[in-house]
């Protein structure tokens, strides 16, 4: 896990210090499953499935997160606007 420290410069001009646990990389792709194969008789299992496997992380995720007081805590920040970036792996 990737625990990602530096300071934000928002479009107006606010500065912040982050620390940041980070979830996904920024990226110009689309990342995903492909099922293209599949036998389409499958796909219904597989999708319900994993929707299932899905609703279930996210539940326990999110009493995770209320648990630490973090439940609307989830943001989102340009790699453009950060500097002083430090990545630390804990």
């Amino acid at each position: 896990m990737k625990l990602i420290t530096f300071t934000y410069t928002k479009a107006d001009g606010k500065v912040s210090e982050r620390e940041v646990i980070e979830i996904s990389q920024p990226s110009t792709l689309l990342s995903g499953i492909d099922v293209t194969e599949m036998y389409s008789g499958d796909f219904a299992e597989f999708a319900n499935d994993y929707k299932e496997l899905l609703d279930e992380q996210n539940r326990q995720r999110m009493e995770l997160m209320q648990a630490y007081a973090l439940k609307h805590a989830f943001r989102q920040f340009k790699p453009a606007c950060m500097t002083n970036v430090v990545v630390q792996h804990v």
